[in-house]
């Protein structure tokens, strides 16, 4: 799947930066929220705890999800790096084999006091193929600083509801 970066198109508090692609063809589409729409969502094995906190957040809000185990044993016999997760090819049998609607990815750098500093959150929906990322960063200095719990809280309500959600 060829994904462009394009340059940030929106920015919601703390920061949130957006991305859109359709599929191969690398063009710019509106995205509509909620970026999980149908179907269970499965986890990338490396979005680590953050991963797991945001899997949390989105049960709260009603959406099923697969733990780590299932994508681990979907990669180990497909003898499949995880990088190549989100191929067509991939998300299709994703879709059609587990009955997944959105594969998400999560990147986390954490700050000195432990608590998350950036987050890059991929969105892919399996049966059209579109993805969207957007970047969350904790931008309050000193004591106020955001706990990965209340990251996961704001990340998932951006996911569900979009912009000022």
């Amino acid at each position: 799947m060829k994904r462009l970066r394009f340059p940030s198109t929106l920015m919601i508090m703390p920061l949130l930066l957006i991305h859109t692609s359709c599929g191969s063809s690398g063009r710019t589409v509106n995205t509509a929220f909620p970026l999980v729409k149908e179907g269970l969502v499965a986890f990338s094995p490396t979005s680590g705890p953050m991963g797991e906190a945001l899997r949390f957040e989105l049960g709260r809000k009603g959406i099923a999800s697969y733990d780590t185990p299932l994508v681990n044993l979907f990669l180990a016999q497909r003898q499949l790096p995880e990088e190549d997760l989100p191929q067509p090819q991939n998300l299709e049998s994703l879709r059609l084999l587990h009955d997944v609607g959105s594969l998400i990815v999560v990147k986390t750098v954490t700050g000195a006091d432990g608590n998350p500093e950036k987050l890059t959150v991929q969105v892919f929906d399996t049966l059209t193929m579109n993805s969207a990322e957007f970047v969350w960063g904790n931008a309050r200095p000193g004591p106020n600083r955001k706990d990965m719990n209340t990251a996961a809280k704001e990340v998932a309500d951006y996911i569900m509801k979009g912009p000022g959600g």
